[in-house]
């Protein structure tokens, strides 16, 4: 199936459906992800530690190092209150 067509497919569905589609796919990705790394493992590859976050289940809280150290500065600017 061509992605033209994937796409036609999915802008006809509800947007709940839609909804249902986007999480399967994040769920597709991480389990290749899963299988990528630990293919790599097995290999004796050597995975840095975002790497490993990488390839955890769930939602992550935070995107990127600008998102952890604005949140910290909010954290520490209100201690000073």
């Amino acid at each position: 199936m061509q992605a033209k067509s994937l796409i036609e497919k999915i802008e006809r569905l509800p947007p709940e459906q839609v909804a249902e589609v986007e999480d399967f796919v994040d769920f597709v990705a991480q389990r290749e992800q899963k299988r990528a790394a630990q293919k790599g493992m097995q290999n004796g590859e050597r995975r840095s530690a975002l790497d490993v976050l990488e390839s955890l289940a769930g939602e992550r809280v935070f995107n990127s190092t600008d998102e952890v150290d604005e949140y910290l500065r909010e954290e520490r600017a209100s201690w000073d209150r």
